[in-house]
């Protein structure tokens, strides 16, 4: 199993904030919160994926990467409330980090999201087995690709799409994997939304959207559990593949 979404159960206002004065664009925005509550379920048995990750060519990639929370809301000032279901979908091509987090919350049944212990009621796996090898995709967390001094790259810019090649190409170094692959990816530039959100303290610009992908199915697979371009640990990039009908 390389995939999960659990589902929690909010009978209380799931409330969640940022610093004062940040006002609350949308759930991604607690994308950091999110994470830390997975790194904290590995921290004991795996602490090298927050600390070092996979290395290659000396940076680090760690490989994983997870939904925003996904649910009704209400937003206000630097506060958002969850009620009701809220579900989180997990991936990574390390078959033992997903296993971990799944007897985690089999054994506890609840994730510890701020200052609130949520219940789970319920897991299932999302693992896919690819086939194709041309499929169309649609952001479940929007895409990232930034450069020096803090620029982030447009998908009307030729560099948008170079780089989420290239970074595959040193994901799959990290993973010790063949990374002299062919990828191609195309845009439905109709379907294209701009989302802002704040990791931390750090403005980030990203990319909804659908994409027709041109791959092994083997790196598509690939993609599938560590996402599309940066920052797939901080939540983006994470895709759904369409049914065929909708390719």
């Amino acid at each position: 199993m390389n995939a999960i979404r659990l589902t929690m159960w909010a009978d209380e206002p799931l409330i969640l904030a940022k610093e004062k004065g940040v006002e609350v664009k949308s759930a991604l925005d607690f994308n950091k919160t999110v994470q830390g509550a997975i790194y904290s379920i590995w921290r004991e048995k795996y602490p090298a994926v927050h600390d070092f990750g996979y290395s290659y060519k000396g940076k680090p990639f760690r490989l994983f990467t997870f939904s925003p929370l996904l649910g009704d809301y209400t937003k206000s000032g630097e506060r958002i409330s969850f009620q009701g279901a809220v579900s989180l979908e997990i991936r990574s091509v390390s078959f033992e980090l997903i296993d971990e987090l799944a007897h985690y919350f089999i054994k506890h049944k609840s994730l510890q999201l701020w200052k609130h212990r949520v219940p789970v009621v319920d897991i299932c796996s999302t693992d896919r087995i690819i086939l194709a090898s041309d499929v169309r995709i649609r952001t479940i967390s929007p895409i990232t690709l930034h450069g020096p001094n803090e620029k982030y790259y447009k998908p009307s810019e030729e560099q948008f799409f170079t780089r989420i090649a290239s970074n595959l190409k040193n994901k799959l170094g990290a993973a010790r994997r063949e990374n002299n692959v062919s990828f191609n990816i195309f845009p439905d530039y109709d379907t294209l939304k701009e989302a802002k959100t704040r990791y931390g303290r750090e403005d980030v610009t990203a990319y909804y959207g659908d994409f027709m992908i041109e791959a092994d199915p083997s790196t598509i697979e690939f993609l599938y559990y560590t996402g599309l371009g940066d920052r797939n640990p901080q939540g983006f990039g994470m895709f759904e593949v369409l049914p065929c009908e909708q390719n």
